[in-house]
Formats: C-alpha cells, structure tokens, sequence
C-alpha cells in the first residue's frame, strides 16, 4: 500500500531521530513547528517543512494533510518509538481500514499505553476505543494509520478544531466532529509504540 509518514516536531531532534531510526527508510513529511533548520542527519528523502515560528499542532497537521499525495497516512509526533517492523502490523491496519470505512484510524497505541477504554461491538471483528471517552474516541493526534481522503472530505483541522489554545481542548473538538460524522477509532489489540517524550511536552506554551 502507499502511504506517507507524516510527523510533528518541535525542536526536540533527539526523540525524532529515535522515532525514525525506529521505523527505518519510509517515504516521510516532518513538520518542525519553529524555525529550527533541517537536522544534517535527516534522510535526503524526507520532506522538512519549516515554520517561521511556533503555531501549534493544528497548523503543524494541517500543513503536513495538505502535503501528502499517498492513500494513506501513518500519523506520528515526534517523541514516539516504534517496537515492531512495519511488515507485522502495516498489512492488519491496511485491511481494517480498507474493509471499513468508518474507521478513521487504525490505533498503534493500545489501552496499556494511553488508558483509553476498549469496547466490543458485533459489527467488528476487533475491539474500539469507546466513542466520546474524555471527549475523544473519533478522532486523535496519536500514532495510527488514517485515510487522506477522509481529511479531503472533513476539511482542515483547525476549521473544526475552532479557536487554537494549547492542550487537548482542540483535538477534543475535532473528534466530537469526526464523531458526528459516524467515524471510530480501531485498536490494534496490542501496543506497538513506546512513547519517549515524556516530561519533554511543548503543548502548554504559548504559540
């Protein structure tokens, strides 16, 4: 299948190196949010997109939506690590998304890791994340598999996000849209990323 590696980053080089050391050569599109210049180590293919300061995840997503020409986007930040090769877990997503179009992505990040719940229902033959949980369960930033055309059809983030503030309060908003619009969220069933940003978030400073 043909799809992009799409990843916000902000000025935190160590843990995007670790992110795609762990996931090997892959088409991919980074996002700095800020005007730090392109790493020397960065693969000559990968696409940088710098910003003349910061804006935000939402401007940073939306740039990188609107970049990508593939079917499919495998969706990232920069402070995530992947534990398994892309051939045991890209072909499973592939068809889950591909038999089902409601499902807006496949999730890499398994309850264990983000305690999000997970439901049954008889039209599945793989657990959801429970619709609405905290506000979410239609929509995330976190790593998974997702379709450029349900983007297209959705229009941007920040049309549906409203007024940008930091934390999780616009992406919140996305997913009651995407909720509305009939959309779920597919689990895996098992975590195969390790999140390694953590004490290092940038999501509470002002843009």
């Amino acid at each position: 299948m043909d799809y992009t590696l799409c990843i916000t980053s902000c000025d935190r080089h160590d843990l995007l190196q670790q992110t795609l050391s762990s996931l090997g050569d892959v088409p991919s599109i980074i996002v700095e949010d800020g005007p730090a210049e392109r790493p020397a180590w960065l693969p000559l293919m990968a696409v940088w997109i710098n910003k003349p300061r910061r804006m935000g995840q939402i401007h940073s997503a939306d740039l990188l939506m609107q970049s990508v020409t593939t079917q499919y986007v495998l969706w990232c930040e920069d402070d995530w690590s992947f534990t398994e090769p892309e051939s045991a877990w890209l072909p499973q997503s592939f068809e889950i998304l591909e038999a089902y179009p409601e499902v807006f992505t496949v999730s890499l990040r398994h309850k264990e890791c983000n305690g999000h719940p997970l439901v049954s229902d008889p039209r599945y033959p793989f657990l959801i994340q429970q619709p609405n949980w905290n506000g979410f369960g239609s929509f995330c930033f976190n790593p998974g598999i997702r379709r450029l055309s349900d983007y297209q059809r959705m229009g941007s983030y920040a049309s549906l996000a409203g007024k940008i503030v930091p934390g999780c309060l616009n992406e919140q908003a996305i997913s009651r849209a995407y909720r509305a619009a009939g959309f779920i969220i597919a689990d895996l069933g098992r975590c195969v990323v390790r999140h390694t940003g953590s004490g290092r978030s940038r999501a509470t400073e002002k843009f």
